[in-house]
């Protein structure tokens, strides 16, 4: 990325939705159903479904994960039309890896932000993901508030 980023989070309209991250919902087609019938002064943020850095980072977890990033055509122009922003969600437990997927996702794909969960109430995940407060300092920039 060149220049200075842009901050769409300051400009968001008061009262906007946004869809949530849903695991093996929140694909492009869903997302665009939605979308298309979303009040258009609302619905001002998407997410996709959550992807595994682990995956991102491995030859063969990238062909298994990947599809979770896709944005359909139709959708992309329905998302310009109304001046959605469109936000990938990662999740992990490796700093390194955090930082190779989120690189791999701004030089190869094009949303407008990238969150990374810190965190997650499904037993199945608790269990494999350890949280580090100070990577999520990090990344929050010392504003961590739990609700994440």
């Amino acid at each position: 990325m060149v220049g200075q980023l842009n901050n769409f989070w300051n400009q968001l309209p008061e009262g906007a939705f946004a869809l949530a991250p849903m695991e093996d919902v929140t694909d492009t087609v869903f997302r665009e159903l939605i979308l298309s019938v979303s009040h258009p002064a609302k619905l001002k943020l998407l997410f996709t479904e959550f992807t595994s850095t682990d995956g991102l980072c491995h030859a063969e977890g990238y062909k298994a994960v990947v599809h979770r990033l896709k944005v359909n055509q139709s959708e992309r122009d329905l998302i310009r039309e109304r001046n959605v922003k469109l936000i990938v969600q990662i999740w992990g437990n490796d700093p390194e890896k955090f930082f190779r997927a989120s690189k791999a996702i701004a030089d190869d794909f094009q949303f407008d932000g990238i969150d990374i969960n810190m965190g997650c109430p499904v037993n199945k995940v608790i269990a494999e993901f350890v949280f580090c407060p100070h990577w999520s300092a990090f990344t929050c920039k010392g504003n961590y508030s739990g609700n994440h």
